[in-house]
Parts: structure tokens; C-alpha cells; sequence
């Protein structure tokens, strides 16, 4: 029977005008038969093209996962993909295709309706705390 998984991240993130660019790195704890322990980490720049579009790219990479893992060997992975923000808050389309560039071959794409809801912490008027589209 499968155990949980603990991952200790440590990321940052600037933000210089319609630009962001976010990276860092963690440990994941796998207390579990036939994996280990393992790095990862990476770094992200992201633009936003408009109010609705977000494009990015990302360099990522992770240890050795362990012999029961599909990820056997290290690799390291460049994927680019984005946001798309619907007209209903709180609702967006992510997608995203990668592939590695080093170490052990890995392919992935992702597409994914994406919903956030609960308490906005920007502020509409002094003081007053808003209820719509953001993460908690």
C-alpha cells in the first residue's frame, strides 16, 4: 500500500511589469518501498500578453526517484504553456507541453480546467475585503 509523499519547496518570485519570473527548489520525503528521496527544482519566466493570456516557459529538473518510480534517472525539461483566464472568475484553461532535454526521456502535455475560488486580497475600496475568483 502506498504511503504519503512530503515535498519542502522554497520559491520566490519578481514581478517586472507584464513579466514574472519565479523559480527555486525542494526535497521530496517518499517514505516508501522501491523510491527515495529526491531534489528538484527549476525556474519559470512568464508574460502577460493580455488581460486574459499568460504565456511561460519553464526549465525543470529532479533527482533520481527511485527504481519504483517511472522517473528511474535524473532528468532536466523544458515545457512551455500558459494560462487562459475566462470571462467567469475564477475559471481559467491551463496547458502545456514538455519534453526533456537531459538525462532520462520524458514526454508530457497537460490541459486542464482550472476553477479558484474564495477570499481576494486586493482591496476594491478602503477596507472593504472582496469575495470572487482567487485562490484561498
Amino acid at each position: 500500500m502506498g504511503k504519503v509523499w512530503y515535498r519542502l519547496p522554497l520559491w520566490a518570485e519578481k514581478e517586472f511589469g507584464p513579466w514574472s519570473l519565479c523559480g527555486g527548489m525542494g526535497y521530496t520525503v517518499v517514505p516508501q518501498v522501491g523510491y527515495q528521496n529526491f531534489l528538484y527544482g527549476g525556474v519559470l519566466l512568464k508574460r502577460e500578453v493580455s488581460k486574459r493570456l499568460e504565456l511561460s516557459a519553464e526549465l525543470f529538473s529532479h533527482a533520481r526517484e527511485g527504481y519504483a518510480a517511472a522517473q528511474t534517472e535524473a532528468s532536466a525539461m523544458v515545457d512551455a504553456g500558459g494560462y487562459y483566464h475566462f470571462k467567469a472568475e475564477g475559471w481559467q484553461l491551463l496547458f502545456a507541453y514538455g519534453h526533456s532535454v537531459v538525462g532520462q526521456t520524458e514526454n508530457y502535455g497537460y490541459l486542464g480546467l482550472y476553477k479558484t475560488w474564495g477570499r481576494d486580497w486586493e482591496k476594491k475600496d478602503a477596507g472593504e475585503e472582496t469575495l470572487h475568483g482567487g485562490a484561498i
